[in-house]
């Protein structure tokens, strides 16, 4: 896997991207964002050691959210072919149970980023 030098405010992916690679900050902070009525929102901030890209993987979809980096960044790029060798020679029941989290997470990210746009308190993530 290669690993790639990014400077603050360079984008790693952009919102309807393809999911080519899932990121493993090596060293720097990312943050996670999307558009909702002409605003971004910002959901996540990821730091060192953390995965980041890897939804739009385990559903082959495009690409939700925009990623930047904000800071001088290094990051470990998980090809997709890599990252789903590596998924499908995992355990059938984990498999589902990661499916089940992604699913429960996407509901929660929307929910959350719903409150953000009309001024709401968001509601509960438990």
């Amino acid at each position: 896997m290669e690993h790639r030098d990014y400077e603050n405010g360079d984008r790693v992916f952009r919102e309807g991207d393809a999911a080519v690679a899932a990121y493993l900050v090596v060293e720097g902070r990312v943050e996670i964002w999307c558009m909702q009525d002409e605003n971004a929102i910002v959901i996540s901030q990821i730091g060192k050691g953390e995965l980041f890209g890897e939804m739009a993987l385990l559903e082959s979809r495009v690409r939700t959210t925009s990623a930047r980096c904000l800071e001088p960044t290094t990051l470990t790029i998980v090809p997709k072919e890599e990252f789903d060798r590596r998924m499908n020679s995992t355990d059938p029941v984990v498999q589902r149970i990661i499916q089940q989290l992604i699913r429960r997470l996407r509901k929660q990210n929307k929910a959350l980023i719903e409150s953000l746009t009309v001024g709401r308190k968001p509601a509960s993530l438990s």
